[in-house]
């Protein structure tokens, strides 16, 4: 008769332990899914609401776009991967739509990307910060970067 009751005891235990685990499981799945959603959902909101900038006027004017949901254009000059961002260095348009090699936009980007050096790209997201670039003529410039959200 003890070793019933005691039998009885550890299938409950059991039945209880193993409810518990379906209920992480569940959990877990629903907050992958919901992650998934998020991760799929359509960036038109940053798109729509992102400003067209003059690279110059920020450049000039960093302390007043900082925060900004901005896009440029622009061909990529080079592309370095590191383990959690990919970090662009970006020849911006100017109006006319030609390249300018003097207005580099760095772009820190989470993640890889599928573009190539000397393609044309619309990136989207916030101006955060500054850098110090040497030019081609070896001169140190102040750039801004950029913490992109999406790449075009």
């Amino acid at each position: 008769m003890y070793d019933e009751k005691e039998n009885q005891e550890i299938a409950k235990n059991i039945e209880k332990n193993y409810q518990a685990l379906e209920d992480d499981r569940q959990k877990l799945i629903e907050e992958n899914d919901v992650a998934m959603e998020y991760s799929f959902a359509t960036p038109e909101p940053l798109q729509s609401n992102a400003q067209a900038l003059n690279y110059t006027t920020v450049q000039e004017n960093l302390e007043n776009y900082l925060g900004v949901n901005a896009t440029f254009s622009g061909a990529i000059q080079t592309i370095s991967p590191t383990e959690s961002y990919t970090y662009l260095e970006l020849n911006v348009m100017s109006g006319s739509n030609d390249v300018n090699a003097e207005n580099i936009l760095v772009v820190e980007f989470p993640g890889p990307v599928s573009q190539y050096k000397g393609d044309v790209v619309q990136v989207y997201g916030t101006i955060h910060n500054n850098t110090t670039y040497v030019n081609k003529n070896g001169e140190s410039i102040i750039v801004p970067v950029m913490q992109a959200e999406l790449i075009k």
